[in-house]
């Protein structure tokens, strides 16, 4: 929170606004997880979306902020398994997926290169998990962590389609500070490859994603008249 705060002071320093800029943004992105012993976890493929407003001075200072739903998570692959129940399970990728609602704040700075805007920046994001759907290991449901924080870094690529509207592709790549999940150490797990209960190793997972978005952004204009 200390991170949000310091952004915004410094966004409001930063911007003598001559437009704003009041938008969505969406795509798919990767995001991963690094677990104790967990050599198996892959990238999960996601997709996100997000209300935006851009205000910009007429140095090309950027003070943003964006609300919307991204997906977090990782994939976990199994070869051939018997489960519980002792039936054989042919295995294959499963899903940790966390349906995470948050709020972004940043700045940005922007510069022209011809009919193109070339912009780059940083944010601070904080993310409520609002749904979890876990396909193995349902026991970790109990050790989430509703509230995550982190920072994005980012670049886009922005062109007018006319005076009030504007598109562009945005890449973020997006590191938590604060754990998704905190499982302690010597928590009993079924393990699904030996069909026991075993004692399991500290967890404290952190979320990794990278974002691609398509952006649409519609411009409300400030004019400064001076009188004379």
């Amino acid at each position: 929170m200390r991170i949000i705060v310091l952004t915004i002071l410094i966004g409001l320093n930063f911007i003598h606004a001559q437009s704003t800029g009041y938008g969505i943004r969406g795509g798919l992105g990767l995001s991963s997880q690094r677990w104790a012993s967990g050599s198996d976890r892959d990238p999960l493929l996601t997709y996100h979306g997000d209300f935006t407003i851009d205000i910009e001075s007429e140095k090309g200072n950027v003070f943003y902020i964006a609300t919307g739903y991204h997906q977090r998570g990782s994939a976990i692959i199994f070869s051939r398994f018997v489960d519980q129940n002792g039936n054989t399970q042919p295995g294959g990728s499963f899903g940790m997926k966390f349906h995470n609602v948050g709020l972004e704040i940043g700045v940005k700075k922007a510069r022209k290169l011809e009919s193109w805007k070339v912009l780059y920046g940083v944010g601070a994001r904080v993310e409520y998990n609002a749904k979890t759907q876990i396909d193995v290991f349902p026991e970790y449901t109990d050790f989430i962590v509703r509230t995550t924080a982190g920072l994005s870094l980012h670049g886009s690529v922005e062109r007018n389609l006319n005076k009030f509207v504007v598109f562009g592709l945005e890449g973020r790549v997006s590191p938590d500070f604060t754990r998704q999940i905190y499982v302690p150490p010597g928590t009993p797990y079924f393990d699904p490859t030996t069909g026991g209960v075993r004692n399991g190793p500290e967890q404290s997972i952190r979320n990794f994603g990278i974002e691609l978005s398509l952006t649409l952004k519609f411009l409300q204009i400030i004019e400064y008249i001076e009188e004379y």
